[in-house]
């Protein structure tokens, strides 16, 4: 009986055992994949600052362009501005001198009429010729000069949109945006159960019982009267 007993505690003890170890190795393979989700959780934000990094960089080297680039369009315009109005003024001192010439030589034409120490008709009509001729000459002269103001007026409202062009020719970076990843949920370890370890103790009380009857030669029946003190 004794023996019976013992080979029964043996054999709970080691059904027992087996349900620990193989829980423990559940468990393993539980703390194992939990720590391969962390590491590629760690991975992933890791990879998603990277890359925030990497747009704010692209963003930070598209604005520094469009900076350039609209300082060099201004400087550009400004060059056309000032070598279109140098030209305006060039122009006017132009025209400003070409009538004070004009002018002077209608007055040495008139002192000429008038030299001859005539009078009538004839010398009203001569001096008249010389102020219609010198009047033609000023008003085609301005008008000249008002068309060649006007087309470089122009050419300056084209430098404008030339500037304008060259400036919208850059825009600005649109950064991506970049998520964290999930927080990986770690999966819960599992425990010896009650029914494990009732098994065990069942099994256990089971092999003795087949010892028993083995050795006294009578089959005895397991129920769970062995279960009740």
């Amino acid at each position: 009986m004794c023996n019976a007993v013992a080979i029964g505690i043996f054999s709970g003890i080691m059904q027992i055992g087996q349900a620990i170890y193989q829980t423990a190795a559940q468990n393993r393979q539980i703390e194992a994949a939990n720590l391969s989700d962390q590491f590629q959780y760690e991975y992933n934000m890791l990879s998603a600052k990277n890359q925030r990094n990497f747009e704010d960089n692209q963003a930070a080297l598209r604005n520094e362009q469009m900076f350039q680039n609209e300082e060099l369009a201004l400087i550009a315009e400004a060059n056309k501005m000032n070598q279109a109005n140098q030209q305006i003024r060039q122009m006017q001192q132009k025209s400003a001198q070409e009538t004070r010439e004009a002018q002077l030589e209608a007055k040495e034409q008139k002192g000429t009429i008038l030299a001859t120490g005539r009078i009538g008709a004839n010398v009203a009509n001569l001096l008249a010729d010389v102020n219609r001729e010198l009047g033609k000459y000023d008003y085609y002269s301005d008008t000249n000069l008002a068309f060649a103001t006007a087309g470089k007026q122009t050419e300056k409202v084209g430098y404008i949109t030339e500037r304008a062009s060259r400036v919208a020719s850059i825009s600005p970076y649109l950064k991506k945006t970049i998520l964290d990843p999930m927080k990986p949920v770690p999966r819960p370890k599992v425990s010896v159960s009650p029914f494990s370890i009732g098994a065990g103790i069942l099994g256990g009380i089971s092999a003795g019982v087949g010892y028993s009857n083995a050795t006294a030669g009578t089959i005895q029946p397991f129920n769970n009267d062995y279960l009740i003190a």
